[in-house]
Parts: C-alpha cells; sequence; structure tokens
C-alpha cells in the first residue's frame, strides 16, 4: 500500500525512489517524505545516523519507526501546518504528526537543517551570522 519507496544498497552505483504516479496528486508530501529518507541513508555519516536514533528511540521504538519520524519531520519544513486527515494517518504517520511541536529539540534539529536561515524552531532570536557577523 506504499505510494512512495526509498532503497540502497552499498552495491548499487546511485540509489533508487519510486513514487506511485496516481498518488502524486493527492499526496502533497510524497516527494519531500521520500527525499528525506534519501537525505538521512546519503547525507548523514554512521555517527550521524547513531546519535538521531538515540535521541528518538526511547519514544519511537524501532529504526524504521525513527526513520519515518525524520521524513514527516521534514515534511512539515515545507507546509504550514498537518491536515486533519494527515493526523489521522496509521501507525507512526499519525502519531508522530500528532506529536509534532515547534519546541522539539527534533524540531530545531529538522528546520537547522532545512533553512539554517531562519530562527530556531520554538524561539524568536534570529539566527547567528557567523563569526564575521
Amino acid at each position: 500500500r506504499a505510494s512512495g519507496l526509498f532503497w540502497d544498497h552499498p552495491a548499487w552505483p546511485s540509489a533508487r525512489i519510486g513514487l506511485l504516479a496516481s498518488a502524486l496528486e493527492s499526496e502533497r508530501m510524497l516527494v519531500t517524505h521520500e527525499m528525506a529518507h534519501a537525505i538521512s541513508r546519503l547525507a548523514f555519516t554512521h555517527d550521524e545516523q547513531e546519535r538521531i536514533y538515540r535521541l528518538m528511540l526511547p519514544t519511537y521504538r524501532s529504526r524504521a519507526a525513527v526513520d519515518e519520524v525524520f521524513a514527516i519531520y521534514s515534511e512539515r519544513e515545507f507546509v504550514p501546518h498537518f491536515t486533519e486527515r494527515e493526523g489521522h494517518a496509521p501507525g507512526v504517520y499519525g502519531m508522530a504528526r500528532q506529536r509534532w511541536d515547534e519546541r522539539h529539540v527534533f524540531t530545531r534539529f529538522v528546520r537547522a537543517l532545512y533553512h539554517p536561515h531562519r530562527p530556531l524552531a520554538g524561539t524568536t532570536r534570529t539566527p547567528p551570522r557567523g563569526l564575521l557577523g
């Protein structure tokens, strides 16, 4: 029943994303969600991935769920809110969307990743401009 998939293998020359064409119009965050999976697997080092798991496993209990939560928090960086329907999605999808909060540490991490020029989530402070101002 998946509308999109990301998968890779060390022996492959490139990773793959598959999207169900019929879902592209109705699932507004499908592409963002699958790209977030690609980022988490291909852009983060092994140590960075392990740090994310250490932070999130006490709440979400499995690495697969944490991978989905990263993609869900990524979705939220590109839309103003989750719809009621999205909040009632099955499993970790609905749970993470319902729990999402501007003040979460993970929200701050994801915000800084995608939008380093914006203030951190949950604060009105402007971001630092670097060592040279």
